[in-house]
């Protein structure tokens, strides 16, 4: 019997080892401050810059399509680093970003960054599980993107609900789904007309089955934007990872 840790425990036990204390990290060609307990963007920077760069390309093709002076709203659930709203900010002027993640630390940190990045007047952060956050809950957007923390908290269905855990490890999996559920159950009514939804999936290492599933119940299907191989670099093991992430847009039944 093998006493290897498995990706998951190596995954939270690298990012521990990587940012005991708050840091400095380049990603996407900028400097972002990383907090402990907050998903590292550097570790995983491969998945974030594809997912942050394929999100702006997507807002650039919906700007197209308006006047020069038409806002656009952007929610992002789960923001972390704030990295990705951050970027959309910077490359679009008429954005506006609401931004929220349950870990106190990544709401701080998210908010430094905007400040470090000259943006803080159009990136706002707040803490709350998917849109519970008050300052979103009656706000209607043109584009909700999560980059959806995919392991399975317990094997390929899920399971363990109702199970406490650490910020590090919540910005990582998402037991039994069920915020995945409340995401997409709650989309319709936090979208403007013609809005859109976006979510990261990864069909190698979260479970197609559960996705389908719960979107099903919720009358969503789902269509493949993009998809790109992504390689984690381990320090604390001799070796590498391999992974495929996908971008996904929910579409109605």
């Amino acid at each position: 019997m093998s006493d290897a840790p498995n990706p998951l425990d190596m995954m939270i036990n690298e990012m521990i080892s990587r940012t005991p204390e708050k840091r400095k990290i380049s990603l996407l060609g900028k400097t972002f401050w990383q907090y402990p307990t907050v998903f590292d963007s550097e570790f995983t920077y491969q998945g974030c810059e594809f997912l942050a760069l394929e999100v702006s390309q997507i807002v650039r093709k919906e700007l197209s399509q308006r006047n020069d002076q038409e806002v656009f709203d952007m929610l992002e659930i789960g923001s972390g680093t704030g990295h990705a709203s951050i970027e959309v900010a910077l490359s679009f002027d008429q954005c506006r970003i609401w931004a929220t993640d349950i870990n106190p630390q990544a709401i701080e940190n998210t908010l430094e960054n905007a400040k470090l990045h000259s943006v803080a007047d159009r990136v706002q952060a707040y803490l709350g599980d998917v849109y519970d956050a008050p300052q979103i809950r009656n706000k209607q957007f043109d584009l909700i993107f999560w980059s959806f923390p995919f392991v399975p908290a317990s094997g390929p269905n899920g399971g363990q609900e109702g199970v406490h855990l650490d910020p590090l490890v919540r910005g990582l999996v998402d037991p039994g789904y069920n915020g995945l559920r409340d995401y997409l159950a709650g989309a319709r009514a936090h979208l403007k007309k013609d809005g859109r939804i976006l979510l990261a999936f990864s069909f190698e290492l979260g479970s197609e089955h559960l996705l389908k599933k719960i979107m099903e119940e919720v009358g969503w299907s789902y269509k493949v934007l993009a998809e790109a191989e992504v390689e984690l670099s381990f320090t604390i093991f001799p070796m590498s990872m391999k992974n495929k992430v996908q971008l996904l847009e929910a579409v109605c039944q």
